[in-house]
């Protein structure tokens, strides 16, 4: 019986610990993301204002 129990809270700790690590990571994943797009979105707006004001 005590077997199980520790088997148990290991598949459990992995369990949450995977969560855990593909939250954070699909946090990041998303904050890269979002600041790509910030960065082409303000170089497409500094080019398009640069030619604008020829």
């Amino acid at each position: 019986m005590h077997g199980a129990v520790v088997v148990l809270s290991v598949v459990v700790a992995a369990v949450v610990a995977f969560a855990a690590f593909s939250f954070i990571v699909g946090i990041v994943a998303f904050v890269v993301k979002l600041a790509v797009v910030v960065a082409i979105v303000a170089l497409v707006v500094r080019l398009v204002s640069r030619h604008a004001a020829r």
